[in-house]
């Protein structure tokens, strides 16, 4: 059964590594077309016979694209959660007249390989719950964000610091650049530092990364130097997860972490049925390994979630 892992490997092919997902299968379908690309070829209109025939052969190179498992069984997964939708691709390619051979400066293959492009791109967009405008939007502001990044090097001689992009300073400096340069830009004129910030945590792929690297140790350096507003929702995400231990695992991550108090666990043979273990004996590394663990998958979860 599909672990939180595997499942965050196949989202990685629908966000950060969505175009390496695409590219895979629009060379796929566009590898399987030619009976489709002849059956179009030339055509002004379509009768019944010939869309039938239309809609038959694209279901038959969508069957074969995505009908078996490919090397990377997540980016097969994935593409199977963007499998093109058949009676709107045919649409599409029947409103087209490059892809049918009408337009002699546009070979139809790269006509369909754009329809796919396009079409795949909506179909990812539903998939992750991301609205059209969303994505112009953030098309927008990461244009801003990357001229600010460049005008930082040019100003200092060097890249920002690592985690500038995910700060609320450089939020600040989009806002400020948005003010005094598109001021009436109907995208994001009228946008807040704090709806900047929402963008950021839910579209840039570097903000993803940094806080997925904090998870993996929530009490580590890399975690401490996360942008605030990220370590601010961790820390309820944390809090919320240390409470759902079970009382060993708890106690541990408490004595280890967060108090003084020792950790127990129910093996002893004391009064209460507790044995205090000593923070440098194999029970106690055991249960908190076992403990972060168990804090890093349901703290990316929680995270995961916000950022949706």
């Amino acid at each position: 059964m599909p672990g939180y892992e595997d499942h965050r490997a196949v989202e990685t092919y629908l966000t950060t590594s969505w175009k390496q997902t695409r590219h895979a299968v629009i060379k796929r379908f566009i590898g399987r077309a030619d009976q489709l690309l002849e059956l179009v070829h030339h055509c002004e209109a379509f009768d019944e016979e010939l869309s039938s025939g239309i809609v038959e052969e694209t279901g038959r190179i969508i069957a074969e694209v995505v009908g078996e498992p490919w090397s990377s069984r997540p980016m097969w997964e994935a593409a199977i959660a963007v499998c093109p939708d058949r009676e709107i691709l045919v649409e599409e390619i029947s409103r087209d007249k490059a892809v049918r051979g009408l337009r002699p400066d546009v070979a139809a293959d790269r006509a369909l390989a754009q329809i796919l492009r396009c079409h795949l791109d909506a179909r990812c967009r539903e998939a992750i719950g991301v609205t059209e405008y969303e994505a112009r939007v953030w098309t927008s502001l990461r244009r801003i964000s990357d001229d600010l990044m460049r005008g930082y090097q040019a100003t200092h001689g060097r890249f920002p610091p690592p985690g500038y992009r995910c700060c609320r300073e450089h939020f600040r400096d989009i806002r400020g650049h948005i003010l005094l340069h598109m001021p009436s830009d109907r995208l994001v004129g009228t946008m807040k530092t704090a709806t900047i910030e929402t963008y950021f945590a839910k579209f840039c792929d570097e903000c993803r990364e940094l806080a997925h690297r904090a998870y993996a140790e929530p009490w580590s350096d890399e975690a401490a130097g996360m942008p605030p507003y990220l370590q601010e929702e961790m820390t309820q995400a944390l809090a919320g997860c240390v409470d759902q231990l079970d009382p060993p695992l708890r106690d541990v991550i408490h004595a280890a972490y967060l108090s003084s108090a020792p950790a127990r666990t129910p093996d002893g043979d004391e009064g209460d049925g507790y044995v205090t273990l000593a923070s440098d004996g194999q029970a106690f590394k055991r249960l908190k390994k076992e403990a972060l663990r168990r804090l890093r998958r349901c703290v990316e979860h929680k995270m995961t979630e916000r950022m949706r």
